[in-house]
């Protein structure tokens, strides 16, 4: 903005002001967007002691870990298991409730492999997940993928075909 010197002084002072308020408001505006979009990104979650203590018991406190809400009251803790990305899931009470484990395909037992070869032919493993249940049943969660489609199947520590979705 140019100030003009044939304009009357307060005419001067007025415009000054005028861009001054003007740029405050850029200034405000552009903070508020970058505090808000930042705290939009990670909200803070208030994760139950008794979640946290029952994880350290678990899995030991050299794990760095990251915690996530779940629908109402179940909280996810996303951590490194040896090589392998995993998620520890409890509720509000602190139970834990599983653990995946994301495992490669070349990792995945023997009958596992077999059974999804035999019984879903012309799919591919896309990804595949050990889960250990706190009923001390272990699982496997195989993503196939057969062109366009992408079905989820949870076979048992034995090869057997829990569910297919």
């Amino acid at each position: 903005m140019e100030i003009r010197d044939n304009l009357h002084p307060i005419v001067n002072l007025q415009l000054i002001r005028f861009a001054m308020i003007n740029f405050k408001f850029c200034v405000l505006f552009f903070m508020s967007a970058v505090i808000f979009s930042c705290v939009g990104n990670n909200p803070v979650i208030k994760v139950p002691e008794a979640a946290q203590r029952s994880f350290v018991s678990r899995y030991g406190t050299d794990k760095e870990v990251q915690w996530k809400k779940t629908g109402e009251n179940d909280y996810q803790a996303v951590f490194q298991s040896g090589h392998q990305p995993a998620v520890a899931f409890y509720d509000r009470n602190g139970n834990w409730l599983k653990t995946e484990t994301e495992l490669k395909s070349n990792e995945l037992p023997l009958v596992i492999v077999e059974t999804v070869k035999n019984a879903f032919r012309g799919s591919s493993i896309s990804k595949s997940f050990q889960v250990e249940k706190n009923s001390g049943e272990n699982t496997f969660l195989i993503s196939l993928k057969r062109g366009n489609r992408v079905r989820e199947v949870e076979l048992s520590s034995g090869g057997v075909i829990l569910s297919d979705e």
